[in-house]
């Protein structure tokens, strides 16, 4: 399976240096729960960590802290998880499940940004592929019933 089919190829980007409020803006703008932190490495956006909403709350709502001295980079995670776009589902999942991260951007051969894949686009892809199998007990039926059929 085509990773890039699973996630997101439109990812929320900002660079180390951006406000913790614009990153924060951007997510709520955007509908996502994290951006991406990129610089520039021969043209493309290469990812060096990644900020959640939930990076933002503990480290400051939290705490009491301000908000306006901070930066994406001051509270990005910087052992950032990511994963080749060559790679297998299993790989996903078993990276997901050891680094015990919902989030895994996906990179390229230069590893350069092409995506995000979410926990929530794995669970969905796998729901519909149970539910696929599900449907082989029923269809299981109607051919033996159609084969019963012409047999008497």
């Amino acid at each position: 399976m085509d990773l890039k089919k699973i996630g997101n190829q439109r990812v929320v980007t900002v660079l180390a240096d951006t406000p913790l409020e614009d990153a924060a803006r951007l997510m709520r703008e955007n509908h996502v729960g994290d951006v991406v932190v990129v610089k520039s490495k021969n043209g493309k956006a290469v990812p060096i960590g990644i900020l959640t909403d939930r990076d933002i709350v503990m480290a400051t709502i939290a705490l009491g802290a301000p908000v306006s001295p901070l930066t994406a980079g001051d509270l990005m995670t910087t052992e950032l998880v990511t994963i080749q776009e060559g790679e297998s589902l299993n790989q996903l999942i078993d990276l997901m499940k050891k680094r015990g991260v919902k989030r895994v951007p996906l990179v390229g051969k230069d590893h350069e940004l092409v995506g995000i894949i979410a926990l929530e686009d794995v669970m969905n892809l796998l729901a519909g592929e149970l539910s696929a199998l599900a449907e082989v007990a029923n269809r299981q039926k109607q051919v033996e019933l159609h084969r019963r059929q012409k047999l008497a």
